[in-house]
């Protein structure tokens, strides 16, 4: 039984945390699309990072080390860096399979819910919360722990539906206002949610259900979706 239906979640995020999260991100898309792809993500991270702080972008970054650290030392300029790395993955998927990136989810998504399932942090609670809306609670719970967790709430609006709308300045936003500029949007339509992607990728990990997800409103000043089991 629910002990609630809604819960109001406080920011407490690292920004460095959640750089780090992105960049084993990209290091897992490299083993699955090879390193002319992650070429191609950091190039666009770092053309990111040059509007960001009015410098030239750097033409001797090789690898995805080098990118953060070079990302890090500029954080005093763009404390919200790891957007970039969200930028450079979806417009890498655009320009390698074409004008809609249809396939930026799903790319994000496994290798959001790979890092996840890796860390090892969901071990204790992995296919053992079959309600999502549970699963999510405790998923909140664990990141919160780590310094990894967006100010939003949460509405258990059915058995098989969760509302969610970011309640504060959403560190992701960034990331998604720089795809929506680009016309990057999910094969469904509308713009993407960092936060709905990872949260619905844990959500399945815990629940062992498949679940998908709508964003509804975006940047109206708020974001407002779900997450739904299909």
């Amino acid at each position: 039984m629910l002990e609630s239906t809604e819960k109001v979640v406080n920011e407490n995020f690292d920004p460095e945390i959640l750089a780090m999260f992105i960049k084993e991100a990209v290091r897992v898309i490299g083993d699955l699309f090879g390193q002319a792809f992650v070429k191609s993500i950091l190039n666009y991270a770092l053309e990111m990072e040059s509007e960001k702080i009015g410098e030239k972008k750097p033409e001797d970054i090789n690898n995805i080390d080098e990118a953060f650290e070079y990302l890090k030392e500029h954080r005093d300029k763009y404390p919200n860096f790891f957007n970039c790395f969200i930028y450079g993955i979806a417009k890498a998927e655009k320009m390698f399979e074409g004008a809609t990136a249809s396939g930026a989810k799903n790319l994000a998504q496994t290798a959001i819910r790979k890092i996840i399932d890796s860390s090892g942090l969901l071990s204790e609670v992995k296919g053992k919360i079959s309600n999502i809306y549970e699963a999510l609670l405790r998923y909140i719970e664990i990141v919160d722990v780590v310094r990894a967790t967006t100010p939003q709430r949460i509405v258990n609006q059915s058995e098989k539906v969760i509302f969610q709308e970011i309640t504060g300045d959403c560190p992701w936003k960034d990331g998604c206002i720089a795809m929506e500029k680009e016309g990057i949007t999910r094969m469904s339509g509308g713009p993407e949610c960092v936060v709905l992607i990872t949260n619905s990728a844990a959500v399945s990990l815990i629940s062992g259900k498949l679940v998908d997800y709508k964003l509804d409103k975006f940047n109206r000043p708020n974001c407002q979706g779900r997450i739904f089991e299909i």
